[in-house]
């Protein structure tokens, strides 16, 4: 079964690769930049496809007698918001139109969405982020077989954006919404299972659950061993650090992790989502605990 995978150097790309690779009947192709980093990719067990989404020649060439697409390359936030649109909408149309031209022997496209494309309680997306990813969406359904995965908060080793948040929670901080509503998560591990298992045209994966912020602040304290005192910050303040946010990024060319559009998604609502198909192995308490000994183990948190 020859496999391409875009994204395959992230966070959920790197243990899909993974997962896949203990699966004897996988021949894994992992499209990606020059400047990607692979240390966490298998690079022996694996072969490498330097292209861009927006290379609509070289995805031409990648996706020629391959079985199963898993997309997962985009990006989760960026300077100018019309960067979001170019790589998570125009790249997967890209990819889509490649495939339409040069793969009718394709088996299955697998989209790797976001819950953030549905919206909170599916009222729509919230943000330009969102919004990017529902558009990609679109584009995957021009084509006879496909899935579309749409993830919660997804969190486990490797994570570098919920890393901030347990090492809040080490120093006994944990900022919240002033209100706020409920979230849905997913570890890592029970996220690829989705990816790799699930055959429906719509997927949501989910732990089966939703947790108010208290909820995620007890789970967080229990996990640290220490008490955890909250912060709640009034919205009107969240969207002053939204901008605060927005402003540093245009001055550093790199995208601040908190800006005015993951503000968007704070202030949102309810992020509940319909029960998923299949069982979780972690719930959010002992996702948490493996989570927190693995950024231990590996000198992430002192």
């Amino acid at each position: 079964m020859k496999v391409l995978i875009t994204g395959a150097s992230g966070f959920i790309g790197s243990h899909l690769v993974e997962e896949l690779c203990s699966r004897a009947d996988c021949n894994i192709t992992c499209m990606m930049r020059k400047n990607s980093d692979t240390s966490a990719l298998p690079m022996g067990k694996i072969s490498a496809a330097l292209c861009d989404l927006r290379d609509c020649c070289g995805l031409e060439d990648i996706v020629k007698e391959v079985d199963i697409i898993y997309h997962l390359g985009g990006i989760v936030r960026a300077v100018d918001k019309k960067q979001l649109y170019r790589i998570n909408s125009c790249g997967t149309e890209n990819l889509v139109n490649a495939v339409i031209r040069k793969a009718p022997q394709l088996k299955r496209f697998v989209y790797v969405s976001s819950q953030a494309a549905w919206g909170p309680q599916g009222r729509g997306p919230v943000s330009d982020y969102g919004k990017s990813k529902k558009e990609g969406e679109k584009a995957v359904k021009s084509l006879p077989s496909y899935s579309i995965v749409r993830p919660g908060i997804v969190y486990g080793p490797r994570d570098k954006d919920f890393l901030d948040v347990f090492k809040a929670a080490a120093r006994g901080i944990f900022a919240k919404p002033l209100g706020g509503g409920r979230l849905s998560f997913i570890h890592v591990k029970d996220c690829v299972k989705h990816i790799v298992e699930s055959t429906g045209r719509e997927i949501f994966a989910g732990d089966g659950a939703s947790y108010s912020w208290r909820e995620v602040k007890g789970i967080l304290q229990k996990t640290v061993g220490k008490r955890i005192v909250s912060i709640p910050v009034p919205g009107f303040m969240l969207r002053l650090m939204g901008l605060a946010g927005d402003a540093a990024g245009r001055v550093s060319g790199k995208a601040a992790k908190i800006n005015s559009d993951k503000i968007r998604e704070v202030l949102g609502g309810d992020w509940v989502m319909p029960t998923p198909l299949r069982q979780a192995r972690y719930g959010l308490e002992e996702g948490f605990r493996q989570t927190w000994n693995w950024y231990k183990k590996n000198g992430w948190i002192k």
